[in-house]
């Protein structure tokens, strides 16, 4: 985390153990969790974007 001007600020958030790169056996947990993730909720909307 970073502190700054008194706030705190979170850089990456990682769920997984190993970073989350080891994909799921049944790949359906892929979807289940990610779908839990609400990136609407960024203040910075621009980074998601290709």
């Amino acid at each position: 985390f970073y502190e700054i001007n008194g706030e705190l600020y979170f850089g990456e958030l990682t769920f997984f153990t190993h970073t989350g790169m080891i994909p799921f056996k049944d790949e359906i947990w892929d979807r289940k969790l990610g779908d839990m993730i609400d990136l609407s909720l960024s203040r910075n909307d621009e980074i998601f974007c290709n």
